[in-house]
């Protein structure tokens, strides 16, 4: 059986260059943060250093934008789910963002916090026909606030929607 001749170490350069294929590949399948492809490239064993070079050299190619990322996190979040701020916040500090260009994100959100939590409620309300006022006010109250919306509006909208509810 032939051997093959033992694989020579990578130079810096060539290291580089693979950390900067294995970034892009992970760019290529969704978009992500800067700290999300920090910890990517670190569990490839990438150097500090290198993920640093590499990082930056995607940032100023505007590969990996924050700001980017958590504008269309809001947005996506906020009309697939219905999310909240809250759980927005939570959602993008998980994936690194920094806490102002969260504050940003939220801010600039479109629409009415109100009128998603109304519309979330007014559907989740079609499941709990079969119950009690009291159990369909505690599930629908949960239901708003797991969802990221605050309790003021949790209560109001609930209250709304189990008013307009017959009996």
């Amino acid at each position: 059986m032939e051997q093959k001749p033992p694989k020579k170490p990578l130079d810096r350069e060539e290291t580089e260059a693979a950390l900067r294929n294995l970034a892009l590949r992970r760019l290529s399948r969704s978009m992500i943060t800067e700290q999300q492809l920090r910890d990517y490239l670190a569990r490839k064993n990438g150097e500090p250093e290198m993920i640093d070079r590499v990082v930056a050299r995607f940032v100023s190619a505007k590969l990996l934008d924050d700001v980017e990322f958590a504008a269309v996190w809001v947005r996506t979040r906020r009309s697939i789910r219905g999310s909240g701020p809250s759980t927005l916040r939570r959602e993008l500090k998980q994936r690194g963002v920094a806490d102002s260009i969260i504050d940003n994100a939220i801010n600039e959100r479109d629409g009415d916090d109100y009128d998603l939590a109304l519309s979330l409620a007014q559907r989740r309300l079609n499941g709990l026909r079969g119950l009690g006022r009291d159990a369909q006010f505690r599930r629908l109250m949960g239901f708003l606030q797991r969802r990221g919306h605050t309790p003021s509006i949790a209560l109001a909208v609930t209250k709304e929607v189990l008013s307009t509810e017959p009996a």
